[in-house]
């Protein structure tokens, strides 16, 4: 929904906000503090196997192709940052309609209301490839 890019601390807040990512603290010696209170259903925490940046990372990204992780110069090499975009996999089995539907679902709006991504399905897929939401 981005331009098809996204910076790594905004997908896991997406992923937070849809109540399948959070942040585990970490104790002093860098292992993770499971006592703390999840707001994470615990069916989703068993379904990524606890660690969600863990899976996205090993899984999607170096395994299934369907995303694809960038480092993103910052001219500080002690700074490391990351961006996502779609993978090879994703561009060739995902319909960006079916991304557009679901996010507008999410958001209970009208595809019309994401103008640039409304007009790149439109163009890519057919006029009426939305037509049942509108």
């Amino acid at each position: 929904m981005s331009g098809g890019k996204t910076s790594e601390e905004n997908f896991f807040k997406f992923l937070k906000h849809l109540g399948i990512y959070e942040e585990m603290d970490r104790n002093k010696r860098g292992q993770r503090d499971t006592t703390a209170d999840s707001t994470v259903d615990s069916e989703v925490t068993e379904l990524f196997d606890t660690d969600v940046k863990k899976f996205v990372n090993d899984i999607l990204v170096s395994r299934q192709h369907y995303l694809k992780r960038d480092r993103v110069e910052t001219g500080d090499p002690e700074v490391e940052q990351y961006e996502y975009s779609w993978g090879e996999r994703a561009k060739l089995e995902v319909k960006e309609s079916d991304v557009l539907r679901m996010v507008c679902e999410l958001y209970e709006c009208e595809p019309r209301m994401f103008k640039e991504q409304y007009d790149k399905v439109v163009d890519n897929e057919g006029e009426g490839v939305l037509e049942s939401m509108e």
